[in-house]
């Protein structure tokens, strides 16, 4: 099992995440277009942050933890309209968050039944 979650791990979260930085990295130095600049790495995050909560829970969906992740990246975006938080609140990146979480649960089963976890 620990052998599962750790490929687990590594191909939904850490390959998202060092992708979504890299892409951020590469932006400073070439022009990329718009959507690969700006919204492509929030929506990787989105996905590994969906994406871990489902390995958390051994890939059983909890309505409440998807439900409150939805919420953060709503809230995320309102704190940056208000100035709380740095960036710029934009519907796009909100539309973003939750087309690349809501394939985090599309894919869910798919990497239940290939990495066959055990309940």
């Amino acid at each position: 099992m620990r052998k599962i979650k750790t490929c687990d791990i590594i191909l939904n979260i850490l390959i998202p995440i060092i992708i979504g930085i890299f892409i951020y990295k590469v932006a400073a130095y070439i022009q990329l277009p718009l959507f690969i600049r700006n919204q492509l790495p929030d929506g990787l995050w989105a996905y590994a942050l969906l994406s871990s909560l489902l390995i958390i829970w051994n890939r059983e969906l909890n309505i409440k933890w998807i439900t409150a992740s939805f919420i953060f990246f709503i809230v995320f975006e309102v704190c940056q309209f208000f100035g709380i938080i740095s960036g710029t609140a934009d519907l796009l990146d909100v539309l973003t968050y939750f087309v690349f979480g809501t394939a985090a649960l599309l894919t869910n089963k798919y990497f239940l039944i290939t990495l066959k976890y055990k309940s």
